[in-house]
């Protein structure tokens, strides 16, 4: 088997369904699906049976409530995957059909060990943000690496099971941030070299119920400013979450009925990552005291309305000596011949 995925879950009912049938949506199929159930309940297992009974590649560990998020029971899972390469899903995520090929793909350079895809951040009222984060940038990863930030979401993520031996296993004493733990391990044991990226939004990560608002980034100032001047990001960034049901199931229905959509998206990232940036160096500009880009603006027409003032000033001197010239002219050819003719002239 090429590819284990796993995807721990803790009391989703509601949302996991959309998550399971957003991997069994793959275009890649050769995968075995591990649910790692964390101290759950009923409802969750019925959810889980559910597919278990529907499809073979579906495998449920039905296990006791772990530290924290529950790495010793993610450990316990990864054990018994069957594949030479480790997936993962998030409960609350949902992925694009050609997520695991994408990734798979990148995989199949022999120097890879780790690689990820990027994500777009979808916050409570539907409006979406592309994340920003480039591990190839020597001052990204050196704080990616330090854990002073985390906008890699596990589901866009994918590494050898051989890291297992050659790194260890998830750190089951950690009760958070264990993902990232384990991938600075992966990275710093192969090399910076060994990282490989997916540079296509792959994956819909919704923010987990017990995330603090001011993390996301969602909520960062310049996106809240951009999602509320209008026209200026698509509209295809926002889709509307009817009342009474959950953004992953809104939006799962909306990928499955209008799957064209995701080219749309993925376009939407790249002008959104753009306009993003300059408003960044507005506020860069801004903040080192440089002129703003209006002001700028009308010093450049004023400073055109100078040099048309100053070509029609040209103008009128070119005039002024061809009439000069003329006169020269004229008195010199006055001035030739003999005497007698010159006289004539004057007469």
């Amino acid at each position: 088997m090429k590819l284990s995925i796993l995807l721990p879950t803790h009391n989703r009912p509601d949302v996991l369904p959309f998550a399971i049938e957003s991997v069994l949506a793959q275009s890649f199929a050769d995968f075995e699906l591990l649910i790692c159930g964390d101290g759950c309940s009923d409802s969750t297992r019925e959810v889980a049976s559910r597919y278990v009974a529907a499809d073979s590649r579906v495998r449920w560990f039905d296990l006791p409530k772990a530290l924290g998020f529950g790495y010793a029971n993610r450990n316990h899972v990864l054990r018994e995957a069957r594949g030479e390469l480790i997936g993962f899903m998030a409960d609350d995520d949902l992925v694009t059909a050609d997520h695991f090929a994408l990734l798979v793909q990148a995989m199949e350079d022999p120097g890879a060990h780790f690689v990820y895809s990027e994500a777009m951040w979808v916050g409570r009222d539907g409006a979406m943000v592309p994340t920003v984060y480039h591990l190839e940038d020597q001052t990204m990863r050196e704080e990616y690496l330090a854990r002073r930030w985390n906008r890699i979401p596990s589901t866009c993520t994918m590494h050898r099971r051989k890291a297992f031996e050659d790194v260890g296993w998830w750190n089951d004493e950690m009760p958070r941030g264990g993902d990232m733990e384990l991938w600075g391990r992966i990275i710093r044991n192969y090399g910076t070299d060994a990282i490989r990226s997916v540079s296509v939004m792959t994956c819909m990560h919704f923010r987990a119920l017990w995330r603090l608002s001011d993390l996301a980034p969602d909520t960062e100032p310049v996106w809240l400013q951009l999602h509320r001047e209008p026209g200026r990001l698509p509209d295809v960034m926002r889709w509307a979450v009817p009342p009474g049901m959950s953004e992953q199931e809104a939006f799962w229905r909306r990928l499955r009925a209008a799957p064209e959509i995701v080219p749309q998206l993925r376009d939407a990232c790249r002008h959104a990552v753009m306009t993003y940036a300059w408003h960044l160096e507005l506020q860069l500009s801004a903040q080192q005291g440089l002129a703003p880009v209006a002001e700028l603006d009308r010093k450049i027409q004023a400073l055109r309305e100078q040099k048309g003032v100053l070509q029609t000033k040209l103008s009128e001197r070119d005039a002024k000596l061809k009439r000069l010239k003329d006169e020269v002219d004229r008195l010199k050819q006055e001035n030739k011949g003999p005497k007698w003719l010159r006289w004539l002239r004057r007469r």
